[in-house]
């Protein structure tokens, strides 16, 4: 249960939080005596900090250093003492900008947004990628190139779109499969991806059952067609930003840290149990199975009906938080907006 804190209490704490996201480095009591307005002598700001310290909000690294802020500190900044960053009017509009202009996939856009996030924040961006075998079809799209080849896009409900260059099968006309594709954008609409391979045998048995060798290519044929690539599950960006940050100095940590995105699992299962909205995650290292202390704040994006993926910052417990929360609370809208105005 956390403590009531008097105003001056919450004052030095916020003090000290915000100061120690800025230089990485231990507070004083003559740096909050300065910067915060307060009109304490630095000995009374020692006492104060020192009762802080007492209840489990700030640590002292060394005995001659001053304080940083605990998990507990962090917790309490966050939920009591943080205002949420504003966001600059013209990145958002650029942003929006960005998806309207053209049709964009789902991939593309959380892609794109994990990039310009690591940029903007200096932190790991890690995502949630559509997960393309639960999706339903939206429409299959067939248009030949020459008696040989034809070019067919499969669209789902999750925004994936796929392109594909594909031989036609020998026996069937282009004229044949486009009819084909017709009966199966009619009837199977809506399916689901992982059921569509029985119900693509029954519509071709029904159309070509006077011609068995053909029926066996058709059904190769679709099932290829209709079985998009595995995506990666999850998508990450910024591990050059993150490895920059004072706590990963060390070479053991960033290869712990390196380690820790390419077996993708751990994050995996943390951000698919995340509740809904802007979440702030203080202090995963056990969780993740680190010796590093890290930090997550995440969001739930609505990409589609039904659909939803998760989208997180990642960095030191030191890390900007306002910022964080800031940009995530602004994506959230303009996903919003975007997946009402169909989702490119």
């Amino acid at each position: 249960m956390m403590a009531v804190l008097t105003e001056r209490q919450r004052a030095i704490l916020q003090a000290v939080v915000e100061n120690y996201i800025r230089s990485a480095e231990p507070v004083g009591s003559r740096t909050i005596a300065r910067l915060t307005g307060l009109n304490l002598s630095p000995a009374t700001i020692r006492n104060e900090m020192a009762d802080l310290e007492a209840m489990g909000y700030l640590e002292q690294p060394h005995t001659s250093a001053g304080r940083i802020p605990s998990y507990k500190g962090y917790r309490y900044y966050v939920d009591h003492l943080l205002t949420p960053e504003a966001i600059d009017r013209a990145w958002v509009e650029a942003l929006e900008r960005r998806f309207y202009a053209r049709s964009v996939a789902i991939e593309e856009a959380l892609r794109k947004t994990a990039a310009i996030l690591a940029e903007l924040t200096h932190y790991a961006v890690v995502a949630l990628g559509p997960e393309v075998f639960t999706a339903r079809l939206v429409k299959l799209e067939f248009v030949p190139l020459d008696e040989a080849r034809a070019v067919t896009v499969l669209v789902t409900d999750t925004g994936h779109v796929e392109h594909k260059v594909v031989e036609l099968p020998q026996g069937l006309s282009a004229e044949d499969l486009a009819h084909l594709v017709e009966r199966i954008n009619a009837e199977l609409k809506g399916a689901a991806i992982s059921t569509l391979a029985p119900k693509i045998h029954r519509l071709l048995a029904q159309a070509m059952e006077s011609n068995r060798e053909a029926l066996f290519r058709a059904e190769r044929f679709f099932e290829a067609l209709l079985h998009p690539r595995e995506e990666a599950r999850l998508i990450v960006d910024g591990t050059t930003e993150i490895i920059a940050q004072p706590e990963f100095r060390s070479v053991d940590r960033v290869r712990e840290l390196l380690k820790l995105f390419e077996a993708e699992e751990p994050l995996f299962t943390v951000l698919r149990q995340v509740e809904d909205g802007v979440q702030v995650h203080i202090g995963l290292e056990d969780v993740l199975g680190l010796g590093s202390p890290l930090s997550l704040v995440t969001a739930t994006l609505t990409v589609g009906e039904g659909q939803r993926t998760t989208i997180g910052i990642i960095g030191p417990p030191r890390m900007d938080y306002a910022k964080a929360i800031g940009l995530l609370s602004a994506l959230s809208f303009i996903f919003d907006a975007w997946r009402e105005r169909g989702l490119g």
